[in-house]
């Protein structure tokens, strides 16, 4: 019972150590897959915000008197629109679009009158809104220029792509258990191979040994020899030793030199 139980000790540290590491690994492995993936995704919204402020200048189209009329597509709720504002340089708002209006942005007066080309997030109630202010000529004539778009989408991407991640990490963790107990298994077999052998020899079989512990005996011999055939100091000496083990050697080293007659 304390033989099996020391060996079961020993695969269940082998695989603890093993499970161990493969959380550390995984978890690496999943803080670099959400942060590529949320780079990628802000990357892509941010890119998206300077794509709509270049599509700006096609929504509008100059009067004979030089003056510009804006046009936006504002059916279905807005559907096929986008959250736009045109400002004069002097800070007065010429045109905003029926989305705009309908979800204002307070910091936005304030935005508009640096326009440092910068992307801010603020928040908007229950959402987060990224708000692109920037200076474009349009027919000739200098105007501040806002789009925004709401995080909403992306947020929610990642939400459940980290959802994804922590609901597979027991499962992967559970299949680390189950591989580093087997590994355990396999590496251990050939100690416990050798140790079954080793607790089978005894004095009177040890004459007849010749398996791979073999080398080892002839060394606890020369051991025994050169402590002088005492067991005591043996053993003081090399406390991992078994008296009955030493015994053996003892036995058998002098059969071997002739102490003692077979």
């Amino acid at each position: 019972m304390i033989k099996w139980w020391q060996q079961r000790n020993v695969r269940l540290s082998l695989t603890l150590w093993y499970v161990g590491a493969m959380v550390v690994v995984l978890a690496v492995y999943a803080a670099g897959v959400f942060t590529f993936v949320s780079g990628n995704a802000s990357n892509a919204l941010d890119d998206r915000l300077h794509e709509d402020l270049l599509l700006t200048p096609a929504m509008a189209e100059q009067r004979p008197d030089g003056t510009l009329d804006w046009y936006e597509d504002d059916s279905e709720g807005g559907k096929n629109s986008r959250w736009l504002q045109i400002w004069s340089p002097d800070g007065h708002r010429i045109f905003r679009t029926g989305v705009a209006e309908r979800n204002p942005i307070p910091e936005s007066e304030a935005l508009a009158s640096r326009a440092d080309s910068s992307i801010v997030t603020v928040p908007t109630g229950p959402t987060m809104v990224r708000i692109l202010t920037d200076r474009l000529d349009v027919y000739g004539k200098p105007l501040v220029i806002q789009v925004a778009r709401p995080e909403t989408a992306m947020r929610g991407q990642l939400g459940q792509l980290a959802l994804m991640l922590l609901l597979g990490l027991p499962f992967a963790v559970a299949a680390a258990g189950i591989g580093g107990y087997r590994l355990a298994r396999r590496a251990l077999a050939p100690v416990e191979h050798m140790a079954g052998s080793a607790r089978s020899i005894t004095a009177e079989r040890l004459s007849e040994y010749r398996g791979p512990m073999y080398g080892l005996i002839l060394f606890g011999m020369n051991v025994v020899l050169a402590a002088g055939d005492a067991p005591e100091r043996i053993l003081a000496g090399y406390a991992w030793l078994k008296p009955e083990d030493i015994q053996a050697c003892l036995v058998y080293a002098r059969r071997l030199v002739g102490h003692e007659r077979v």
